[in-house]
């Protein structure tokens, strides 16, 4: 009777299943996940707020050597970029209003950025117009907002002691502007007297935003707060920031874990058996991906139709059951969903695991240690074989006899 009932409806939604099969490209789940692995993280604020000791405090070790800004310049600090891959720091320079050009609508760098860099970035006989000759359009010809232009997360760092300056209001306006998610944080808070929460408020007042407190020095709410706070702002950043920072690996991976359960525990509520099977599959692969991609073993590596029939074989029991237990009225859809969550949960613990290891290349080293030792064995049994002692088998009369004494024996 179960069999028959699903069978039925296997019948009557076929041609959408196919559909939906058929509509889905894997291949967009690899080019997904390999346009994660270049996401960008700008880490951006007035000198001396403290960019290269909160890098550092991610990274774990001295990668970005922390300068005291020169304030005997006549123009003020000199800004500065440093790029890291994932990680890009941004000094922004404290100018004033005659260093904005509004005629071509947009930001030019001001005669700072060109000690900076090399080369002139700004003509003030082309104002206003936004061509190759007074643009360099690279990462170190780049103003500020044009590199915010190409980052998935900006973070934008406060002096807590200092508190809200003038250009710090004009840089996150103009930053919020661009549409990219921001996330400021008032760096230095260890530092602050007991007026602290006042003085959090005042900012937050006068930014117009909620602020995250962190101490880049001593690393207060760095890994608990503020890279939980990265990745919710910006989930694409998940797969990037566990990859490159490997104390947060595996909690980028059982974040990737939770919303593809939640996902396939939410699309295995559909009643009509089978036909959320393709988003489910789906899912799991991408998964499985993204997790790799973490622990360093891309998805390119990963061969499209032996992950698919992992995926499906190694769930082939609990996809079957929950199928069946949509033939059940509201009781069984809740079972489905429930069985969705937590073979998506099972399947992303033991990929985690999976890589953990190593992946691939521990069983592609695994099955060299096996191949040498059988060869080992192998060489062993035919020397041994070439060394047997030899067995001379002698056909006619016994050893010490002669043809007439065996001839006369014979006779008798």
């Amino acid at each position: 009777m179960w069999s028959d009932k699903l069978k039925d409806a296997f019948n009557r939604n076929r041609h959408n299943w196919s559909n939906l099969l058929g509509n889905f490209d894997w291949d967009e789940i690899r080019i997904g996940v390999y346009r994660e692995s270049k996401a960008r993280i700008l880490l951006v604020g007035l000198p001396g707020v403290g960019k290269s000791t909160l890098l550092n405090q991610l990274c774990g070790w001295d990668v970005s050597p922390v300068r005291a800004p020169d304030n005997s310049a006549k123009n003020g600090p000199e800004p500065r970029t440093e790029d890291f891959g994932l990680f890009c720091l941004v000094d922004l320079p404290e100018e004033d209003e005659t260093h904005l050009d509004l005629t071509g609508g947009s930001y030019y760098p001001d005669a700072r950025w060109s000690s900076l860099y090399g080369t002139s970035l700004y003509d003030e006989s082309m104002a206003g117009e936004r061509t190759e000759d007074n643009i360099a359009f690279s990462l170190n010809g780049l103003s500020p907002l044009e590199l915010a232009e190409g980052a998935d997360l900006l973070v934008y760092i406060l002096d807590g002691v200092i508190g809200v300056r003038p250009a710090d209001y004009r840089w996150v306006g103009r930053m919020r502007r661009l549409g990219i998610p921001l996330l400021v944080a008032v760096n230095k808070s260890d530092l602050l007297a007991a007026d602290q929460p006042s003085r959090i408020a005042d900012i937050e007042n006068r930014l117009a935003t909620h602020v995250l407190t962190i101490s880049a020095q001593t690393g207060m709410n760095v890994r608990q707060e503020l890279l939980p706070r990265m990745v919710s702002l910006c989930p694409s950043l998940t797969v990037a920031l566990g990859r490159e920072l490997r104390g947060f690996r595996k909690q980028a991976a059982n974040r990737l874990i939770h919303r593809a359960a939640v996902l396939n525990g939410l699309v295995a509520l559909e009643p009509i058996p089978l036909i959320d099977l393709p988003v489910q599959i789906m899912t799991l692969t991408g998964l499985i991906m993204r997790i790799g991609a973490i622990f360093e073993q891309p998805s390119r590596d990963l061969q499209r139709r032996e992950l698919v029939a992992a995926v499906v074989g190694g769930l082939a029991g609990r996809l079957a059951a929950q199928q069946l237990a949509k033939i059940i009225p509201v009781v069984g859809w809740a079972l489905s969903g429930i069985i969705g969550w937590s073979a998506t949960w099972a399947l992303g613990r033991a990929a985690i695991t999976y890589f953990e290891a190593g992946g691939d290349l521990v069983i592609e080293r695994g099955w060299g240690q096996v191949r040498y030792q059988f060869g080992r064995i192998y060489h062993s049994m035919c020397r041994q074989w070439e060394r047997r002692p030899r067995l001379r088998l002698e056909w006619g009369p016994p050893t010490g006899s002669t043809p007439a004494e065996h001839t006369e024996e014979a006779d008798e």
